[in-house]
């Protein structure tokens, strides 16, 4: 089974509008304008009859970085990746289903990085 960031990862770039440049994990240093999915902490797995595990409840962030004068596209990239995630529901990724992926909240400004590139946020929790 493929990791959590794997599955995003491919699901994005698969979608019928297809983000390039999706890393998992921190940013690489180019290009300016990419993704970077990363796992969190999920929550408790379902489980049935002891210890056999049923669903497991997972959690993602996904990050967008633009170029220094690249404020807005930086901004609609994490729109656009925030539209295509959330909501889902049923999704067959990498041979996974997912039940759902739904949103924390709305793709955030966190500010810019050391080499002053506008950076967007926003966090995932779902279920497969």
């Amino acid at each position: 089974m493929a990791s959590v960031a794997e599955d995003i990862r491919d699901f994005l770039t698969a979608a019928p509008q297809s983000v390039s440049n999706v890393m998992i994990g921190p940013f690489q240093d180019s290009p300016d304008l990419q993704v970077a999915v990363i796992q969190t902490p999920g929550g408790l797995p379902e489980v049935a009859m002891g210890p056999t595990l049923i669903k497991r409840h997972v959690s993602f962030q996904v990050m967008v970085r633009g170029a220094v004068d690249g404020f807005e596209a930086a901004r609609n990239l994490a729109d656009t990746v925030h539209a295509l995630l959330s909501p889902i529901k049923d999704a067959l990724v990498n041979s996974v289903t997912y039940d759902y992926i739904v949103a924390v909240g709305e793709p955030a400004y966190i500010g810019r990085d050391d080499k002053d590139r506008p950076t967007w946020s926003a966090n995932y929790d779902a279920i497969r």
